[in-house]
């Protein structure tokens, strides 16, 4: 198997300090390349720091989601996956997905304010799921 290959850019910029991205090419999977923004020379000193702190210590800044939005996740506010969920034919009312991120059903579901957001990938797997939906008349709690 063969390593990463790393690279480092300028970018061409309208502004007065150049800037910088780091390229990743997989040589075992070409299509999963990809690009990061570091920024000015000062950002990708500072990186550096950092980077070398982490090889010499092996300690981090602390335990990241996978589907974290700086990793470029899409996430989704309520109105947004009501819209989704009918463009993909399968239609979910605002109550319904409300009431499943409130009750843990959609992963990751994040409160704010008065409403809700949630990652994309894991609200696609709730609505594709018929498991994860509790159907049928509601019980009465009272015994």
């Amino acid at each position: 198997m063969k390593k990463n290959r790393f690279t480092i850019h300028s970018i061409e910029s309208y502004g007065e300090e150049p800037m910088y991205a780091l390229a990743v090419h997989d040589p075992n999977a070409p299509d999963a390349d990809a690009a990061f923004l570091l920024g000015t020379d000062k950002d990708v000193r500072s990186a550096y720091e950092a980077l070398a702190r982490f090889i010499e210590t092996g300690k981090h800044a602390g335990i990241m989601d996978d589907f974290d939005e700086r990793l470029g996740m899409k996430w989704l506010t309520v109105p947004e996956a009501t819209a989704l969920s009918r463009a993909l034919s399968y239609p979910v009312s605002a109550p319904s997905i409300r009431r499943a991120a409130s009750l843990g059903r959609i992963r990751g579901a994040k409160r704010e304010g008065r409403d809700w957001r949630f990652p994309q990938a894991r609200f696609l797997h709730w609505i594709r799921n018929p498991a994860e939906h509790k159907t049928g008349p509601k019980k009465d709690e009272t015994g």
